[in-house]
């Protein structure tokens, strides 16, 4: 009989690496930084599709948000559904961002916590808030909000401490039934509003913060879209102190997610869960946190598109890989441990591979067209984002880590790249849903015509004195 290999994905929402100390951030995360000893770390891993759906559709089934719509169409299998049919208990618990909110998409087991639309209202983390008579929106703030405040609720009834429970109570009930399971623990923050409560923003007050970068970059030297963002969402008029207020709570935010890591890493621990279990420890995009005077995500900038990434297994040796990889080598990782053959539809490669392999050069990253379509390729040098407007980027990573000079004007490597980019557009095209309309086109939103629409739904949606519905981007 085959030895039991239970596979646990630990995704936090819009987690940048370099506030982790694995990552050389500071030292207030010394769960994760445990386990990063433990672990390959990925120093160069970047979200396919840097927001929250098309990022989370593309965890769930191995396609690029490029070529499967939001809305997973049956023809398409997720990794819980082929996991399911094998044998394995599966369960989502916390922020899923499915639709519908409910699923299931192939997990048996549903315990979640949303943070827009209707799913607060379908959801098992605000039904129990309520039913106790809570709520976690009182300080008036909503997720779109890039504003810092303090917490509203008592710990024990935050949504961190709510997700850390519900992982911890399922891997007990996993190993006291001798179950394999197959665990999405998906953590909300520290997704915005930046809301830690006091006892966290106590936690790390005296703690050295990274100041951003890029913010002495001259506004013209930006694409249009870029531009127009930062003009109507008005991040650019943030000061200084604002800026550090806002990153000190997302420390604070991460730090208490640091205490629920922990848990449950003591709880793989104490149910002798950790020689059979696969631990995936991911965020789903980063968060610019006034990189280059924008917040939020969308963009392929570092801040935005980078993720940490860490795999620990009892078959894989600890190490740091500095390859470039994705989102999308992360669903065939898991058939991989599995023991199960790799499906056609996948456009990754498994993670446990990516060390050894001499072949793959690049991977893709495409910002959505919600906020103006772009197209990134990232090498282990540079940088190249294509705009569908004929705008292009190239940074040498290496030597302008912040990504403050574009040389793409006249150089050769531009060239070579755009080649490249379009060879791995083709490849993505080859298997994109009928239903799901053509790269150029979803790149519309760019051209002038749509300046004052672009300028419109920005200003509406993250301008922080409007009080707009929010679509979940």
């Amino acid at each position: 009989m085959q030895a039991t290999k239970n596979i646990l994905l630990i995704i936090c929402d819009q987690l940048r690496p370099d506030f982790l100390e694995a990552y050389g951030g500071p030292a207030v995360t010394p769960n994760i930084s445990r386990l990063a000893r433990q672990s390959i770390v990925f120093d160069r891993a970047y979200s396919s599709s840097p927001s929250c759906i098309p990022a989370r559709m593309s965890l769930l089934t191995g396609m690029h948000s490029l070529a499967c719509p939001h809305k997973i169409p049956g023809k398409i299998r997720t990794t819980a559904e082929i996991l399911a049919d094998k044998g394995y208990d599966t369960a989502a618990l916390g922020k899923m961002h499915m639709s519908p909110v409910r699923g299931p998409y192939g997990f048996r087991k549903l315990m979640l916590s949303e943070d827009t639309g209707d799913g607060m209202f379908l959801d098992d983390y605000h039904r129990e808030l309520a039913e106790n008579g809570f709520s976690e929106w009182d300080h008036g703030l909503t997720n779109y909000d890039i504003l810092e405040t303090d917490g509203c609720l008592p710990e024990e009834k935050t949504v961190t401490r709510w997700n850390g429970d519900q992982a911890v109570n399922h891997l007990r009930e996993c190993a006291r039934n001798k179950r394999q399971f197959f665990s999405v623990v998906s953590f909300v923050k520290p997704h915005p509003p930046y809301d830690p409560i006091k006892k966290w923003k106590q936690t790390v007050e005296h703690t050295e913060i990274p100041k951003p970068v890029g913010i002495d970059r001259g506004s013209a030297t930006y694409p249009f879209v870029v531009s127009r963002y930062k003009e109507s969402a008005e991040t650019g008029n943030f000061t200084d102190t604002t800026v550090n207020n806002i990153r000190t709570a997302y420390l604070a935010l991460i730090a208490q997610i640091d205490e629920q890591v922990g848990n449950i890493l003591d709880t793989l621990e104490s149910e002798n869960l950790v020689d059979n279990t696969l631990v995936c420890f991911t965020s789903d995009h980063g968060d610019s946190l006034g990189d280059h005077r924008l917040f939020m995500k969308f963009f392929s900038y570092e801040g935005s598109a980078r993720i940490p990434l860490m795999i620990r297994a009892r078959e894989i040796a600890p190490s740091r890989c500095h390859r470039p990889v994705s989102t999308l080598d992360i669903p065939p990782l898991f058939l991989d441990y599995a023991g199960l053959p790799p499906v056609p539809w996948h456009q990754g490669r498994s993670l446990i591979k990516i060390p050894e392999d001499n072949h793959r050069e690049s991977i893709l990253i495409s910002s959505q067209p919600n906020f103006g379509s772009s197209f990134t390729l990232v090498t282990e040098k540079y940088k190249y984002t294509f705009w569908p407007n004929g705008e292009k980027e190239l940074y040498d990573t290496n030597m302008d880590p912040h990504e403050k000079n574009n040389i793409a004007a006249n150089n050769n490597i531009t060239r070579e790249l755009h080649i490249a980019l379009q060879y791995e557009l083709e490849r993505i095209n080859k298997q994109r849903l009928t239903n799901v309309p053509p790269f150029m086109e979803q790149g519309e939103i760019l051209t002038r015509k749509y300046e004052a629409e672009l300028f419109t739904k920005v200003r509406s949606r993250y301008c922080h004195h409007k009080k707009m519905p929010y679509h979940g981007y």
